[in-house]
């Protein structure tokens, strides 16, 4: 890490700041809501249009959020309408009244959700299904939802004010000039409240007696007066714009803003310039860096046990290359690195795109940090996803452009990118096997009496095909009740081509209509398909029949065939038969949602990676051919079953050569724990390098041994500085529930 010279900033007083005010912040946004809510109430009725609703929304809480300020801050971004760990969504989520999540920017989806149910009330009822979810109905697009900050940064809200203004003419339809008029009340309303931070400043000023505090106190008064309605003028205004438009965005419009996009990117031009000019030095930029990450840090109590709660909170991205393919590297993306191994950020998260072609340099800065025990960062592989996203259809300059929000999932600018609909193949396969389902529409064919292993394979493949169509089905009609249930204008207001066609995201205004379908439990189901085709076709060492009769009795009096199965070949042993069967599946999928029927002409994209639903979905699954016991947890994403272990770790990526990476365009996730220390510094370097050749797309990589954990077990207090990639998120590994730290500890650990 670069060692930076001059005085340093104790940020420990804005910390503390911080931790006061959101200790306090999850019921002063209760309160809000209620407020807010009640007032909104008065102010629509059902005649209004969905349009109408949601303008009145954004001009009701830009008009009464009571904006915050710290005065050992030096930006301004608080409205104080939602809870501390609340990002703009989660009216849906299991734990959001738990949580206080709940807040007014969610008030038009709370009024007018019954659509969903109104418009076809048996076609809702029918949608749900054992085999798959999806957040919300019919998939939230609110629940995990990107941002294009570039036009604000570019030419100012107000020139994205004057774009929306330009398309209002004599031609418009009535239903599109009421979406303009509105977007421009969600733009109007953004500059109120930007507005408001100045005049509170100013009001602060007047019993301000701290050197410091005046000094930021009458720079937020002047800026917030004119910014982001007018473009940034500096690295710092652009800075505080990132941070303002992803609170203030989640707030007016009720969607989780899970990606601040590509920093280092966005930001640079901005820091260059003012260095250029003499307006500020590499040591100040750095040190608001630092505090920007710690503002969003402070979030989170990362000291309390956080148990099954995840520290879900904002993403960014850095590296990979910009539009025109040239690589992204500069001094951005080193000073957030820098920052977050020096203060020890977990949040927000760092998506960092590489690619054959980094930088030494680079990559060496991305493991600085896992090699010392701290993983809060995921590889993201370019050579691998480009051409996955070329291939369902996104031009080059998007597709190089991507950036990636949440978990793993990826987002493109003027795209509607529908994320955490996860389907469980391997419970589709596992009641292929019992014959039990219970969907009255949904038939899955047994497979127990095929004659060939052949008709083993088709019937899987037919019954994965069943749930698809029939979801898909219900989503094409389902979906398109979105728009007036809940449009998101100021979404769309950021999107070139949702101005063109005067239509809102929600209703085909994107460029981009992809819909990312996740499969989970894929490489158990492959492990099943080869145990089965190895024992009772190959070696016929018994009848499919009785395979089956074991697997069905929890493998209970016939350990010797279960020890047999555990002996076949499985996903990851750089075997021809096993990374065939896997890239036959993944094949097969991908061909049979390139025909499923989509929302505005979309596509779907296929993706592999499983969040906490894990845990939940192995309390229901049964035992399976590939030796799994009932209710045993299943493998991640194309991360090996913990059924097996393999010593090294180019084992498995030696057999992702047999998967074709670009039929993955919803992204896939591999799991790795390496005994790498710094000292192997140079042979991490070169590991990293080598994926990139590979089919791994998205790369979580913890350094450390299972003696470390099972210590850490026992003595927590020795280490708390343990941060753990978990899945698509990473903790302190003391503060993780038991059944999460039993499951890091029971994955694979690679030699070398």
């Amino acid at each position: 890490m670069a060692e930076l010279k001059g005085k340093r900033v104790d940020f420990t007083p804005l910390h503390l700041e911080l931790k006061e005010f959101y200790g306090e912040q999850d019921f002063k946004a209760r309160d809000f809501n209620e407020f807010c809510s009640n007032e909104l109430e008065k102010r629509v009725n059902d005649d209004m249009s969905s349009f109408t609703q949601k303008g009145i929304q954004y001009e009701t809480i830009a008009e009464l959020c009571p904006v915050a300020l710290f005065k050992n801050s030096s930006f301004y971004y608080e409205i104080g309408t939602m809870s501390s760990l609340c990002n703009g969504h989660g009216e849906n989520a299991s734990t959001a009244k738990v949580q206080g999540l709940v807040h007014p920017g969610g008030w038009v989806y709370r009024r007018n959700k019954h659509l969903f149910i109104d418009v076809d009330p048996v076609l809702y009822k029918k949608s749900r299904s054992e085999f798959y979810e999806w957040s919300a109905d019919y998939g939230d697009p609110r629940f995990h939802k990107a941002f294009n900050m570039e036009p604000a940064l570019t030419k100012g809200l107000k020139g994205v004010y004057e774009d929306v203004k330009s398309r209002i003419t004599d031609e418009c339809t009535e239903k599109e000039r009421d979406f303009l008029e509105n977007m421009c009340k969600g733009l109007l309303a953004m500059k109120t409240i930007s507005e408001k931070f100045s005049k509170r400043a100013k009001e602060m000023l007047k019993t301000a007696t701290d050197e410091a505090e005046i000094k930021r106190l009458e720079r937020i008064a002047e800026a917030a007066a004119r910014t982001p309605w007018e473009v940034p003028q500096n690295f710092w205004e652009a800075l505080n714009a990132v941070f303002f438009l992803d609170k203030v965005m989640g707030g007016l419009e009720g969607v989780a803003i899970e990606t601040m996009g590509r920093l280092d990117c966005l930001l640079n031009p901005f820091y260059e310039k003012d260095i250029e000019n003499g307006v500020i030095t590499r040591e100040k930029a750095y040190d608001l860096i630092a505090e920007f990450l710690l503002t969003w840090d402070a979030h989170h109590n990362h000291e309390r046990n956080i148990g099954m709660i995840t520290q879900e909170g904002a993403t960014y991205t850095l590296g990979g290359c910009d539009k025109e393919g040239n690589p992204v590297f500069n001094e951005m993306t080193k000073m957030f690195l820098e920052a977050t191994s020096e203060h020890k950020i977990i949040n927000p998260k760092i998506m960092c795109r590489y690619s054959a072609s980094s930088p030494k340099e680079y990559i060496d800065l991305l493991n600085h940090d896992v090699l010392r025990g701290t993983s809060t960062i995921q590889y993201q592989n370019d050579d691998a996803f480009i051409p996955a996203l070329l291939k369902i259809g996104v031009e080059l300059p998007d597709a190089n452009n991507y950036h990636l929000l949440g978990c793993w999932e990826p987002a493109i600018e003027n795209a509607t990118n529908e994320h955490c609909t996860y389907m469980y193949l391997l419970k589709i396969f596992e009641r292929s096997i019992y014959n039990d389902s219970t969907h009255e529409e949904i038939k899955i064919l047994p497979i127990e009496d095929a004659k060939s292993f052949e008709e083993v394979y088709d019937i899987t493949i037919q019954n994965f095909r069943t749930v698809l169509e029939y979801k898909f089905n219900a989503t094409y009609k389902g979906r398109a009740v979105w728009e007036q249930v809940d449009p998101l204008m100021l979404v769309s207001s950021a999107m070139s081509s949702c101005l063109d066609k005067k239509k809102d995201c929600t209703g085909g205004g994107a460029k981009y209509q992809i819909d990312d379908q996740i499969f989970a439990g894929v490489p158990n189901v492959v492990d099943s398909l080869l145990v089965i085709k190895e024992l009772c076709f190959d070696k016929k060492v018994c009848t499919l029949k009785e395979l089956l009769s074991a697997v069905k009795n929890n493998w209970e009096g016939a350990e010797d065939l279960r020890k047999q199965a555990l002996g076949c070949s499985f996903w990851g042993d750089e075997k021809e038969v096993s990374g065939k069967m896997m890239g036959s599946l993944v094949h097969d999928l991908y061909e049979i949602c390139d025909t499923l029927p989509c929302l505005y002409d979309g596509k779907v994209a296929v993706g592999f990676m499983l969040f906490l639903e894990v845990f939940r979905e192995a309390k229901h699954l049964r035992a399976t051919p590939d030796g799994r016991r009932n209710f045993e947890h299943f493998a991640r994403g194309l991360t090996p079953s913990g059924l097996h272990q393999i010593n090294s770790p180019t084992s498995l990526i030696n057999s992702l050569k047999y998967v074709d990476s670009s039929e993955v365009a919803g992204n896939s996730a591999i799991n790795l724990t390496l005994p790498f220390t710094p000292a192997h510094k140079d042979v991490f370097s070169a590991f990293v390098k080598t994926t990139a050749d590979s089919a791994a797309e998205a790369v979580q990589i913890n350094c450390v041994t299972k003696e470390t954990l099972l210590d850490a077990r026992k003595h927590p207090e020795n280490y708390c500085d343990l941060v753990i990639r978990v899945c698509g998120y990473s903790a302190r590994f003391v503060t993780l529930d038991e059944r999460i730290q039993d499951d890091i500890i029971s994955r694979n650990f690679y030699t070398i």
